[in-house]
């Protein structure tokens, strides 16, 4: 498992399986919602760490036969470590996830339901205009997802 000190020293492009448990707490439920703070995920994902946003996005245009002519907007939170972003003295893993391997829900940490059964106490942020942004059809966009690094259970080479 790399640590956090390996990963903010980092260099190259890393494809690596990610395990998360995110703590009920940092599961944001909509308002009123009776699930609020006893909603936990555990999710296993396949990403790349330690990569240049505009590279990715500029090689996905290439392909797309676009010219490379990408700028990202600087970042609007936290600053870039390696492969860590740290905020306001927490640390966060960013990613560019390539496949969600499994996720699982559990309410008060010990019963496991599905999705389909939370998902109206789940939020979810309005989606962005990446797609405009990246100059990508929908299904050609590069993710980034920041995971805050005390949910990591492990982080491995992939």
């Amino acid at each position: 498992m790399f640590t956090l000190d390996e990963l903010k020293q980092a260099s190259g492009t890393l494809p690596v399986t990610v395990r998360m448990i995110v703590k009920s707490d940092d599961v944001k439920t909509v308002a009123g919602s009776h699930y609020k703070n006893r909603i936990s995920k555990v999710s296993t994902i396949i990403a790349r760490i330690n990569f240049s946003y505009a590279m990715v996005v500029d090689a996905t245009r290439l392909v797309d036969g676009k010219p490379a002519t990408f700028e990202p907007k600087p970042r609007k939170w936290g600053s870039r470590v390696g492969a860590m972003v740290e905020h306001k003295g927490a640390w966060y893993l960013e990613t560019m996830p390539l496949e969600s391997v499994s996720t699982r829900y559990f309410i008060d940490r010990t019963e496991e339901v599905s999705f389909d059964s939370i998902k109206e106490h789940i939020y979810v942020a309005p989606s962005k205009a990446q797609e405009e942004h990246q100059g990508l059809d929908k299904e050609q966009l590069i993710i980034v997802r920041d995971y805050k690094w005390s949910n990591v259970v492990s982080i491995v080479s992939a």
